[in-house]
């Protein structure tokens, strides 16, 4: 097929009707439309002219067809509309976007540059008077301030989309992520991430995934994310999918941040050391959080195996010993006296130590290492070291008013602690 394609060069003008008789071909042989996708993807990174535009175009109407707006609209940007319009191929976009519900606000991005916009009506002239010719970083400041001022009158959005049919692409961009902050800033988050989203398909730019991220909608910054991972170079990819298992993380998706994990673990000879293991304990980590106790035992020992550092190879050992507890006791005893005879001396050993002696019933060597840890600046091994103060308390059978008082002073550290809430109702 790719042959098939290359073979047209001789007259560029057959190529999109070729490339659509291959789609065509292929949906009744029933490819999987995700596999013609990457197919086009693949074959336009190889391509210029107007093969890389019939293919980027043939992408984007699949993934409209297929209700995947929120990737079609980055591909239907003003750049690529201008080129469409060169090789005389807009129209069938045009068609495509007018059968579409206008008032879905994924896709309005799209609308606005390829579908013309109404005139504006005559009842608007002292608005329009007052707006600036928008030609400069000057004129624009100015028109968001109007827009401020205007922020409740509806009708001032034909004024700003007015406005933007005067700028280039840059100025464009610029314009839509400062209204899109004001519409935030006021609270009129609908309209803030139409702004965003407009700004996003002129230029590209990332303010569509910081405002995701800001509101928590991690879902859709995931979706922009992986965008960013496409159009990254080689070297900052591996960052890229860094901060994309972090959105899959609190999302809730521990699996998929496991799996993106373990794609950038597939260039390890790419990462520095420091990088490599900080993704190795963040894998162990979602490996736990998704019930895969004994797969994040192995991701520690990987991780303890690649480092040249002491004290970190001593971090990872305790975080390993903690979770072999929960999958092989035996062995996480082994290690715990290897680490006592490499004279391992940290707060995090305490803990480990403490845990070891309640599991083991030694309730006067547990209480002293509380009462140390407990001491402790830092909060994160308070919580722990009261957490486990909670389960010497049921495990010796103390009594309730000791449970609860446990319970009260980790829920001051930690405010929607479970285990707290649980221990209160008991």
């Amino acid at each position: 097929k790719i042959t098939t394609i290359k073979s047209t060069k001789d007259d560029e003008n057959n190529i999109p009707r070729v490339l659509d008789h291959i789609i065509e071909e292929a949906i009744k042989k029933d490819v999987e439309k995700d596999q013609l996708i990457c197919f086009l993807e693949k074959i336009e990174e190889e391509e210029t002219g107007l093969t890389a535009l019939a293919l980027h175009l043939a992408r984007a109407r699949m993934l409209i067809e297929e209700s995947r707006y929120d990737e079609a609209v980055p591909l239907l940007d003003k750049e690529t509309k201008d080129k469409a319009r060169k090789y005389k191929l807009e129209a069938k976009v045009v068609e495509q976007l007018s059968k579409l519900d206008q008032e879905d606000e994924t896709l309005k991005p799209a609308f606005n540059i390829w579908l013309a916009k109404p005139e504006k009506p005559a009842s608007l002239p002292a608005v329009e008077s007052a707006r600036p010719a928008a030609s400069s970083s000057a004129s624009i400041e100015a028109l968001v301030h109007e827009c401020e001022e205007h922020i409740d009158d509806d009708s001032f959005q034909m004024v700003i989309d007015g406005a933007l049919k005067t700028l280039p692409s840059a100025d464009q961009g610029d314009l839509c992520v400062k209204l899109g902050a004001l519409y935030e800033k006021n609270n009129r988050m609908q309209q803030a991430e139409d702004y965003f989203k407009r700004a996003f398909g002129f230029t590209q730019s990332y303010e569509l995934l910081e405002f995701y991220k800001r509101n928590r909608l991690f879902k859709r910054a995931i979706k922009i994310m992986n965008f960013k991972i496409q159009h990254t170079p080689d070297e900052g990819r591996n960052s890229a999918r860094f901060e994309l298992a972090n959105l899959y993380e609190k999302s809730g998706n521990f699996k998929n941040a496991v799996l993106v994990l373990d794609d950038i673990l597939l260039h390890k000879d790419k990462l520095d050391k420091k990088m490599l293991i900080e993704v190795m304990r963040k894998k162990a980590s979602d490996l736990v959080v998704d019930g895969r106790c004994e797969e994040a035992v192995a991701a520690l020992a990987s991780a303890s195996s690649e480092i040249t550092d002491v004290k970190q190879r001593e971090e990872i050992d305790i975080d390993r010993c903690f979770l072999m507890r929960e999958v092989a006791t035996a062995d996480a005893k082994k290690l715990q006296q290897s680490l006592i005879l490499r004279g391992v001396k940290s707060e995090k050993m305490t803990l480990l130590n403490l845990c070891f002696d309640i599991d083991a019933e030694k309730y006067t060597e547990a209480s002293s290492k509380l009462d140390s840890l407990l001491k402790s600046d830092n909060v994160s091994i308070k919580i722990s070291a009261l957490e486990q103060k909670i389960h010497l308390h049921e495990k010796r059978g103390d009594s309730v008013d000791m449970l609860h008082e446990t319970a009260k002073a980790l829920l001051a550290l930690s405010p929607e602690h479970p285990g707290a809430k649980a221990a209160l109702n008991k």
